[in-house]
């Protein structure tokens, strides 16, 4: 269930939502979709924290695996064009 800001029947401003798997975002809202800065934690624990738009990570962000490994990326449409080059997956 979600802690949010609802208008006209949608998460509107800060929200925050546990999904059934465990994973959690903590960010804004617009229109029941993640829209500006947001933190969200993978059910097995990997957090990524930055900029969304349109319900993706969008622009710059740091992702941090469980073992605390961290990276800054680049993220376009929710695709990593940045993490590749220092060396990610």
């Amino acid at each position: 269930m979600p802690e949010a800001e609802f208008r006209n029947g949608r998460l509107n401003g800060r929200c925050v939502v546990t999904c059934v798997d465990g994973a959690r975002f903590d960010g804004q809202c617009v229109n029941d979709e993640r829209n500006g800065f947001g933190k969200q934690v993978s059910a097995r624990g990997n957090r990524d924290a930055g900029e969304y738009r349109n319900d993706d990570m969008n622009g710059s962000g740091v992702f941090i695996r469980t073992d605390g490994a961290r990276s800054g990326a680049w993220y376009f449409a929710g695709t990593s064009i940045g993490a590749e080059r220092a060396g990610w997956r």
